[in-house]
């Protein structure tokens, strides 16, 4: 292998340790939310008419699943390697931001549908979101921080894949509360969040008179995002089929 390929190889190591770094990293929700469960932690609930009117639609779940796959979107789409390692940090300060106020300022949501029986798709999957998301840690939505830091980090290379991927963030903010996993103001406070992590981060990366070749990588390459997507949700529906409900014991 010669010394181009070496790099090559060793810059693609680089972004995919540096990709499972932050999903690690991204799994002390789960045992922050779980801690405070199990605590029984006093939590605000921050009811707002904007949740009061906006109805249940369960097959919402659809677009909530995106950020499955909406987060690993500069993976596909940011080049440059100095700018890709201050996106990893972005994602870091989100989180960071986002667990600080799930101690401080816990929020609980309490106004999930019951009655949900996984006699179709929708229902299986929504309880499946439900069982993996326990109810605390939703301010900020970290789900919408994500998803939002992700779009705002291809927007700076990409402004046509980056508008997307915001339209994508938006639907997935309005998803939380249509399957009410999230109250308004943690959908506020998540695009918040993800906005500073970019400005400080992000935003001061010079990129004027650069090739657009060194900033990002073709077009195509976005297109594993949608396929990742069908995939999963391929496989969830295996996993329907076959009766799979982890969430009773």
């Amino acid at each position: 292998m010669d010394a181009q390929g070496e790099r090559s190889w060793g810059l693609l190591l680089e972004r995919l340790g540096i990709a499972v770094v932050v999903v690690v990293i991204y799994m002390g929700y789960f045992w922050i939310n779980q801690w405070l469960v199990a605590n029984k932690v006093k939590a605000y609930v921050p009811m707002t008419w904007v949740d009061h009117n906006v109805p249940f639609v369960g097959e919402w779940v659809y677009v909530y699943a995106l950020v499955v796959i909406s987060g690993f979107w500069p993976m596909v789409v940011v080049r440059d390697r100095y700018l890709f390692r201050r996106v990893a940090l972005s994602f870091l300060s989100v989180q960071s931001l986002a667990w600080v106020c799930f101690v401080l300022v816990p929020v609980q949501t309490l106004h999930r549908p019951t009655g949900l029986a996984p006699t179709s798709f929708v229902e299986w999957g929504l309880l499946l979101c439900y069982w993996l998301d326990l109810p605390y840690c939703c301010f900020p939505s970290l789900h919408v921080g994500m998803a939002a830091m992700a779009a705002l980090a291809c927007w700076k290379v990409d402004r046509w894949i980056g508008g997307v991927a915001i339209g994508v963030a938006v639907l997935i903010g309005a998803s939380t509360l249509f399957v009410k996993q999230h109250y308004f103001v943690d959908v506020v406070g998540g695009f918040v969040v993800a906005g500073l992590a970019y400005r400080w981060w992000v935003a001061p990366y010079p990129i004027a008179g650069k090739e657009s070749s060194t900033l990002r990588f073709s077009r195509w390459w976005s297109l594993a995002v949608p396929i990742l997507y069908v995939t999963g949700v391929g496989v969830a529906y295996g996993a329907y089929l076959s009766k799979w409900t982890p969430w009773q014991p």
